[in-house]
């Protein structure tokens, strides 16, 4: 009977040694695994930290151009004003076709359509002269001291002498409806 206990006590010493072992490589995965998940953890806050790094070194770049912006802003006012203004558009037309040695035959505003900030002022435009004045019109149109949006453009010959042209034009000019 003592080889017997002898044998037991021998079986449970290695009976617990094996659970201690068991149980140590238990712990290990699972320290294992968690410092795993802390380490995924640790990238994704880095990344979030480089994400957050870019946005500010983004907002001080806008920072540092708010003049800029400012003065973009200005501009776009001046060309997109608060009023309608359609005197003030007929004037600038009539002054960019006298400049350019062109006869403006009919300025029509057709409807005007309401869009998300602003309304669009749809208008007719019918010029007659030669085909390079009547670029240098255009160009200053669209170049100039308003915001005028060319849809369509047709040309038609008058006259015998085949210099002088008919321009129609459809634009649409713009202006803020509420701030």
């Amino acid at each position: 009977m003592k080889a017997l206990n002898e044998s037991s006590k021998r079986n449970i010493v290695i009976a617990l040694i094996v659970l201690v072992f068991i149980l140590g490589l238990v712990l290990v995965y699972v320290q294992a695994n968690t410092l795993s998940d802390l380490r995924a953890e640790v990238e994704a806050e880095e990344m979030a930290v480089i994400a957050a790094q870019n946005r500010l070194n983004r907002l001080m770049q806008h920072r540092e151009n708010a003049s800029e912006y400012e003065q973009r802003l200005a501009f776009a006012k001046r060309m997109i004003p608060e009023q309608p203004g359609e005197e003030n558009i007929l004037r600038y037309i009539h002054r960019i076709t006298d400049d350019n040695d062109l006869r403006a035959v009919e300025i029509r505003f057709d409807g005007r359509s309401e869009m998300d900030g602003y309304t669009a002022m749809p208008l007719s435009i019918t010029v007659e002269g030669s085909f390079q004045n009547t670029r240098s019109m255009l160009r200053q149109l669209l170049n100039g001291e308003r915001a005028i949006r060319v849809n369509n453009i047709n040309l038609n010959r008058t006259g015998d002498a085949g210099t002088a042209l008919r321009i129609s034009i459809s634009a649409n000019a713009f202006y803020n409806h509420g701030n």
